[in-house]
Formats: C-alpha cells, structure tokens, sequence
C-alpha cells in the first residue's frame, strides 16, 4: 500500500510540474519542438585547446573541441565526429595543435565543402598525394584497413593542409588550405 501511495505522488508531482512547464511556454497544439541541430546545440570547448584555434586562425565556435581518453580515440591521438574535436589529454602542445588542425579539416571536408568544392580538389589532392612518401606511409598504418577510396581522399586533404610542405602542393590547393587554416604554418613542417 506504501509503495502504491508513493508511485501515485510521484505520478501527481511529475504531472504538475509538466503542467507548469507547459503553462510556462508557449506550445504548438499539434507537434513538438525540434531537436536543435548539433549547431544549435551549446558547444562545449575546452579553454586549452579554444586557444589552439586561435593559433590555427579557425573562426568557428559550432565545433565541440574536448579532451577524450582512449575508449573516445580508438587508437587514434584525435578524432572528428558528429561535431566534435576529441584529443587526447596525453599530447604535447605541439602534437595537440597538429591533431587539432588536422581533425579541423576532417570537420571541413564532411561539414563545409560541397560536392563540387571536393571534386575540384581531387587533382590537387592526387599531387599532393604522390609528390612524397610521408601520406601514403601514414595510410598504409593499420588504422587505415578498412579506409576505403573516398577515407583515403579525404586523409589525403587532411594531411595535405596540415603536415605537408608547400612544395609538395599545387598553387590551389595552398590558396584553398590557407583560407581554410590560415595558421596552418604554425604547424607544417
């Protein structure tokens, strides 16, 4: 009988505060609010690496950039999902702002560039790629097995504006690099 008596005042409390927040807003009478897109969504930056964006020049404060441990990496020193930046802790600034930079622009690849942009780049990308040994050294580690053709272009373009040499670049694809990253110089070698 206890039991019953304290389900129903539960039942009667959560029933008026729903009453009170539907009083409190204004409701449509026929559907629900939308989820709020991951842009509307609050963003959550670490203040360490938000600085790191402002050494890279990145505008952009739609972005999560978090510290994950290893079961948010995969193996990997930094990821991009679902609009968030994860880094490992354990990195060095230098490391960090390079894993930074280069998940920026996994983020710009999927998020920003349209179809087109992509394609108009897949020349430059294909140079960039063959113009030295160091990308496809880095593809060819376990943790690219299962990167199909489209994984390895974007890696490439990924790589290209954050670890290569300008001269391994084609004059494009250093112009669309450094409007995408304009402190991308801070972390090429």
């Amino acid at each position: 009988m206890k039991r019953s008596l304290g389900v129903i005042l539960l039942l009667i409390i959560g029933l008026g505060v729903l009453s009170f927040d539907f009083a409190s807003k204004p409701q449509s009478s026929t559907a629900l609010p939308p989820t709020p897109s991951p842009a509307q969504q609050q963003v959550v930056q670490e203040p360490e690496l938000e600085a790191y964006f402002k050494i890279l020049g990145i505008k952009n404060n739609k972005i999560g950039l978090v510290y994950g441990d290893s079961s948010d990496l995969t193996g990997e020193d930094a990821s991009y999902n679902n609009g968030v930046i994860t880094v490992n802790p354990k990195l060095s600034k230098t490391v960090g702002l390079q894993m930074v930079g280069h998940e920026y622009m996994h983020y710009y690849w999927r998020e920003r560039l349209s179809e087109k942009g992509k394609k108009s780049l897949l020349d430059d990308l294909d140079y960039a790629l063959n113009s030295n040994s160091w990308i496809p050294s880095q593809l060819a580690k376990p943790l690219y097995n299962n990167c199909n053709k489209n994984c390895k272009i974007e890696e490439t373009y990924a790589y290209a504006c954050t670890s290569l040499h300008d001269n391994s670049l084609t004059p494009e694809l250093i112009k669309h690099c450094n409007l995408v990253l304009p402190g991308r110089y801070n972390i090429t070698w």
